[in-house]
Formats: structure tokens, sequence, C-alpha cells
């Protein structure tokens, strides 16, 4: 008896090995496919920057996620978290509308604009600065949101 239960606790410490090898070169294959393969969460924090007291109206949605209406007031943030899907090609768009008639949209994540494991410029936490004219999005290695684009058409 004591022979099989030795055979068995053998049995149930190989198998547990061998599914901590597999696992580890399941992450190993996966760091090759994409540096930041779903482990890593993206963060974008958007802060109405308009001037003149004006509220933001900005609805923002990727393909997959419709994330509502917000609006923000003077200098107030809303943010929201996600995972970049392991084929670069996650995007997140936001209409942008304000007093007056304004009415704009912008990819406030675009992978292969924002992908910083790629291109050096991480955005990890995807902050940005909405004004009128533009977004504007923090630089990491310059401290200062000087990373700006016009609207999108």
């Amino acid at each position: 008896m004591a022979n099989i239960q030795r055979i068995q606790v053998l049995v149930v410490m190989i198998i547990s090995l061998r599914i901590q090898i597999a696992l580890l070169q399941a992450e190993t294959i996966a760091s090759y496919v994409h540096p930041n393969i779903s482990t890593l969460k993206s963060i974008v924090r958007i802060t109405n920057r308009l001037g003149d007291d004006s509220t933001l109206n900005l609805h923002c949605k990727s393909p997959d996620d419709n994330l509502g209406l917000k609006i923000l007031a003077p200098n107030k943030s809303w943010s929201f978290t996600f995972r970049p899907n392991i084929w670069g090609t996650t995007v997140f768009y936001c209409h942008f509308t304000w007093p007056r008639g304004h009415s704009t949209h912008f990819y406030i994540y675009d992978d292969i604009r924002d992908d910083g494991v790629r291109k050096g410029n991480p955005c990890i936490d995807c902050t940005w600065h909405i004004d009128q004219n533009r977004p504007c999005r923090f630089n990491q290695k310059t401290n200062l949101f000087d990373l700006c684009y016009d609207w999108n058409k």
C-alpha cells in the first residue's frame, strides 16, 4: 500500500512539473509573438482643456466596446483601461463635442500609432489633453504634452 501512495505522489509531482514547464514555454512563445501579449493593461486618460469654461462631451468606443457618453467639466478627467490585442490592431475612437456647435473625432488609441513597445514611446498610460485646436498626448520622454495630432477627418 505504501508503494502505491509513493507512486501516486510521484505521478502528481511529475504532472505538476510538466504543467509548470508548459506554462513557461507558452509565456516564452507568447512574448516572441508580441511583446505585450495581453499581459499589460493600458489606460487612456482624457482631460478637458478646452478653456473658456466649456464642458466636453465625449463618446468613445472600439469595434468591441461602447464606453458610452461622458461629460467632462473644465479641467476634469475620465479614464478607461483595456488590454491591447495580440494582433496589434486595437483602436478606440472618440467623438468630441463642445458648445457652439463644435463636433470632431479622434482615434484616442491606435495600436499602430501608440504601440510604444515597437516605437520607443510607450502608451501604457496614455494621458491626453483635449483643447479646441487638437488632442495632445503626454510624452514620457519630455514630460510635456507635446505629442499633438490633427483631428481625424
